[in-house]
């Protein structure tokens, strides 16, 4: 029995004999059931490969990307500040660190109870500073990344990634 060489056309498909078959080298083949290409196809691969290769375009087309702003305005002043008082605090806390040690060396008791006073309201001074910041440090961060809509404080998406459920609260 001759060899055959199956070849499929957009609408028909035919048998050809191999000895028939066309020598120029075709655009695009099927593997066949073994999942090799044809014989053709291998002769014709040299062929394929020393043609020129198309041209590049000019230049590439410009890509432009639009970052929707989200206002997070807010919670950035609010991590500036936050940052701010935290590190406000320590020097807060070294100033009544001063006093203190002024406090220690001194022989009066109306001088001693004034600076005492003194120490007393720059270390809560310092605290109520420390806190704050913290507070607003914490609050901006929480506002930035983990932040929620007022308007849908449940959701559900559901794409071909997957499915996936926000609460917030």
């Amino acid at each position: 029995m001759a060899s055959m060489l199956v070849t499929t056309a957009p609408a028909v498909a035919r048998a050809v004999p191999a000895a028939a078959a066309p020598l120029a080298p075709v655009a695009a083949t099927a593997p066949d059931s073994a999942g090799a290409t044809s014989a053709r196809d291998s002769a014709a691969a040299p062929a394929r490969a020393a043609a020129p290769l198309p041209a590049a375009p000019a230049a590439f087309p410009q890509q432009t990307f639009h970052v929707a702003r989200h206002g997070h305005r807010l919670a950035y002043v609010a991590i500036v500040t936050g940052a701010a008082l935290v590190g406000a605090s320590f020097a807060i806390t070294h100033h009544a660190d001063q006093i203190y040690d002024h406090y220690l060396t001194v022989t009066t008791p109306e001088q001693a109870q004034q600076l005492y006073d003194s120490t007393r309201r720059w270390d809560q001074l310092s605290t109520a500073t420390l806190l704050t910041g913290e507070g607003l440090l914490l609050a901006g961060l929480w506002f930035r990344f983990l932040g929620h809509d007022a308007m849908h404080p449940m959701s559900v998406g559901l794409s071909p990634a997957g499915c996936a459920l926000s609460l917030s609260f």
